[in-house]
C-alpha cells in the first residue's frame, strides 16, 4: 500500500492520475473524503496482493465513492421530505399502518355517536371533526400528502408541545386482605362529598364494604390512580381490569414534582419516586400531598378511555379537552429516547385525542399511551421532551381559530 502511495506522489503520470482522482471523486464533505481515501488505500493494498493494475484500483475506488455520494444525497432528500413546513411528509416519515387506520375509524365511530353541534374552538364543530376524520381515511388509501387535504394548525404559539407517556400497570392483587396484601382498592362511595387522600388514609372509608381488591404495593396502586386504570393479577392466574369510576374532586398535585421541590429526588420520574419510597417505607403519608383520590370499578372490556373508546398503543393521547376536543387527529413529532434517556430520533405519527388525565393541566401537553405491563411502563418513562404537534383540520374556506391562537 505504501508503495502505491509513493508512486502516486513521485511519478509524474501517476501524480496526474492522483490529482484527477482528487478533483473528480472527493466530495466537499470531509467525512466522505475520508471514506474515499480509506477505500483507495484498501483497494490499492488488495490490488498489490492480487497483482491488479493501478488503473482498475482507481476505477473501483471511484465507483465506491459514487455509491457513497448517492447514499449521502438520498439521506439529504429524506431529511428534506420530513420537514413539515413543506407539508409533504412522505411515507418514509409518516407510515400508514393498521394502528393508524384503526385510530381513524375509532374517531369516526365516536364522532358519529356524538353529533352535537358543539363549537370547541371557533370554526371547529363536531361535524368538521367528522369530515376531517373521513378525509384522513381517504388519505390512508391514497398516495397524496397531508398538506393536500388538511390545514396543519400548531397546538402552541412556539410550535412545540410537551410529551409524556402513560400506560396500564399490571398489579398483583387478592380479593381478601392478608398480612402481605393490605392496601385496599376502593369502589366509588355512595354519597358525596368524597374524602381526600389524607382522609382515606385516616380510615374515612373503613367498614363501608367498598373494597373491591387488595394490593401489596401502595405505589402500584397510586400509579394506577394516576394512570386511571390497571390490570389486577390474582393468585389463580386470572386477571381483571379496573377502570376509573370517580375521583374525590380535590386538586391534583404531582408527587414526583413535590419530591423534587423538596430536594428528595433530582429528577421527577417514576423510577426516582419508587426508589425514594423504597428507601423511606415509613413515609407513605407523603402521598397524601396529592389530595385527589381515585375510585375504581371492575370492567369487562379492554382499557377504555375517557371518551369510552378503546386505547391504541402508541397512538391514543390524553389531552386538555378545553382546547383539543375528543375526536381530533393530531400530527405529532415524538422524541424517541434510548434506555439511557438520550434522544436517538424524532418520529412522526398520527395521534388520536381520546383520553384525558388529571396531570394534563397545561394547554401544550400531550400524554401518549404506550400499552400494558412492564415494557409499556419502560416506554412511557422514556417519552419526555418537546416536539412539534399540529391539529389536522380538513381544508375549508372558513378560517379556524385554533388552540394556539386561543391562548
Amino acid at each position: 500500500m505504501l508503495f502505491v502511495v509513493f508512486i502516486a506522489f513521485f511519478n509524474a503520470p501517476f501524480s496526474l492520475l492522483f490529482n484527477h482522482l482528487f478533483k473528480r471523486i472527493f466530495l466537499p464533505a470531509s467525512s466522505i473524503s475520508i471514506i474515499v481515501l480509506l477505500s483507495l488505500f484498501a483497494y490499492s493494498s488488495k490490488s498489490q496482493a492480487n497483482s491488479t493494475p493501478i488503473w482498475q484500483t482507481l476505477q473501483t475506488a471511484k465507483q465506491h465513492a459514487n455509491i457513497t455520494k448517492a447514499s449521502y444525497t438520498k439521506k439529504k432528500k429524506v431529511s428534506k421530505r420530513c420537514n413539515v413546513s413543506s407539508k409533504k411528509l412522505s411515507s418514509h416519515c409518516l407510515k400508514r399502518n393498521q394502528s393508524t387506520r384503526k385510530g381513524i375509524l375509532t374517531q369516526i365511530r365516536y364522532l358519529n355517536k356524538n353529533r352535537r353541534a358543539r363549537q370547541y374552538v371557533k370554526g371547529l364543530s363536531t361535524w368538521r371533526l367528522l369530515q376531517t376524520a373521513k378525509t384522513a381515511l381517504s388519505w390512508m388509501d391514497g398516495k397524496t400528502s397531508l398538506g393536500d387535504h388538511f390545514e396543519l394548525r400548531p397546538l402552541s404559539p412556539s410550535g412545540k408541545v410537551k410529551y409524556t407517556g402513560y400506560f396500564t400497570p399490571l398489579i398483583a392483587a387478592r380479593y381478601k386482605k392478608n398480612k402481605e396484601y393490605r392496601y385496599p382498592i376502593y369502589g366509588k362511595p355512595k354519597k358525596k362529598p368524597y374524602p381526600s387522600r389524607a382522609e382515606v388514609f385516616n380510615g374515612a372509608l373503613r367498614g363501608k364494604n367498598l373494597e373491591i381488591a387488595w394490593v401489596k404495593d401502595p405505589i402500584d396502586l397510586y400509579l394506577a390512580q394516576v394512570q386511571g386504570s390497571g390490570i389486577l393479577s390474582f393468585a389463580d392466574g386470572s386477571v381483571r381490569r379496573i377502570h376509573f369510576a370517580a375521583h374525590s374532586y380535590h386538586p391534583f398535585i404531582s408527587i414526583t414534582r413535590y419530591l423534587k421541590q423538596r430536594g428528595y429526588i433530582k429528577q421527577p420520574s417514576e423510577q426516582a419516586m419508587r426508589r425514594w419510597f423504597k428507601n423511606n417505607p415509613k413515609r407513605l403519608s407523603v402521598l397524601s400531598k396529592n389530595p385527589r383520590y381515585v375510585f375504581f370499578r371492575f370492567g369487562k372490556h379492554d382499557h377504555l378511555t375517557a371518551s369510552n373508546t378503546p386505547t391504541i398503543d402508541g397512538h391514543t393521547v390524553a389531552v386538555n379537552t378545553k382546547y383539543i376536543p375528543f375526536g381530533s387527529i393530531i400530527l405529532a413529532q415524538i422524541p424517541v429516547r434510548n434506555r439511557k434517556g438520550r434522544v436517538i430520533r424524532q418520529e412522526w405519527r398520527l395521534l388520536f385525542a381520546q383520553d384525558r388525565g388529571a396531570a394534563i393541566t397545561s394547554k401544550q401537553h400531550l400524554d401518549l399511551y404506550t400499552g400494558t405491563g412492564r415494557k409499556a411502563r419502560q416506554q412511557a418513562n422514556r417519552i419526555t421532551g418537546l416536539g412539534q404537534a399540529y391539529l389536522l383540520v380538513k381544508k375549508s374556506r372558513k378560517p379556524l381559530r385554533t388552540a394556539a391562537q386561543k391562548l
